[in-house]
């Protein structure tokens, strides 16, 4: 129980942290140069934590992504971790990152229990009580970055944050996507 207390209160306040826009974006880190290999590292971090990785899998096409480097995993941790925590054992959880026109689409889908409405849209007033801070914290970040953020719940879950790209002037040379589909996990995309 106090490892449940003391992971809430962290949390809580990272997202106390990210209270002051003006603040709350680092300055000279407000670019992700290729996410791939962040976002694979948090997929199989938190697949084994959980003891999970065979129901992972995960397709990240390469872009450049206007948000900090901590930003980008505290959203992604949260997001899969989430979806990890709500599934079961051997129940598939795929995350995927493409390149949309004018933005950089993250999806976290599972076949979890889904999530309440009033939950996954903010007017439940948990985060009052320090329940679903989690859920905050993405809100805020997307909100930080104006990133879209949508909920579909019908078999499982699948959560979608369209983060924004960044400008044209940044040439980088964008390497393959990156891929990895677990022993028993089925691809849900």
């Amino acid at each position: 129980m106090a490892r449940l207390q003391h992971e809430t209160l962290r949390r809580y306040l990272r997202y106390q942290e990210l209270a002051e826009p003006a603040t709350a974006i680092p300055s000279g880190s407000a670019t992700m140069g290729s996410p791939q290999t962040l976002l694979a590292v948090a997929c199989t971090t938190i697949a084994a934590r959980h003891g999970r990785i065979f129901d992972l899998t995960y397709r990240f096409e390469p872009a450049v992504l206007a948000i900090g480097t901590a930003h980008l995993e505290l959203l992604a941790t949260e997001l899969i971790d989430n979806a990890f925590r709500h599934t079961r054992f051997a129940t598939p959880v795929t995350v995927t990152g493409q390149k949309m026109d004018d933005r950089y689409r993250l999806e976290v889908r599972d076949r979890g229990v889904g999530i309440l409405r009033r939950v996954a849209e903010g007017t439940d007033g948990g985060l009052a009580h320090g329940f679903h801070v989690g859920l905050a914290l993405v809100r805020r970040l997307c909100a930080l970055y104006g990133a879209n953020f949508t909920f579909q719940v019908k078999d499982g879950t699948q959560v979608q944050v369209d983060l924004p790209l960044a400008t044209a002037a940044l040439a980088l040379t964008l390497q393959e996507p990156t891929t990895y589909t677990g022993k028993f996990a089925e691809n849900l995309c």
